[in-house]
């Protein structure tokens, strides 16, 4: 498991700016949503998220979001 940051370059009001998330491959990272449910309102299509490799999850860790930004309005 790895740890990925992703980010959609969003800095309005109630979006998310960024999340760190664990998942096996890149493309799985771009296709978390930061609310650990799915793409819904406050976040881009995955195809315009930004994954950053961060480094190894450590050993056991489970796929989804570590944590999250959300700029609240």
């Amino acid at each position: 498991m790895k740890l990925w940051l992703i980010s959609s370059g969003l800095s309005q009001y109630d979006t998310y700016n960024n999340a760190v998330v664990a998942a096996s491959t890149k493309r799985k990272a771009r296709e978390t949503h930061p609310n650990g449910s799915g793409h819904q309102h406050g976040w881009v299509c995955p195809e315009d998220v930004n994954v950053e490799y961060l480094g190894e999850a450590k050993p056991g860790t489970k796929s989804g979001v570590i944590c999250a930004s959300f700029n609240a309005g």
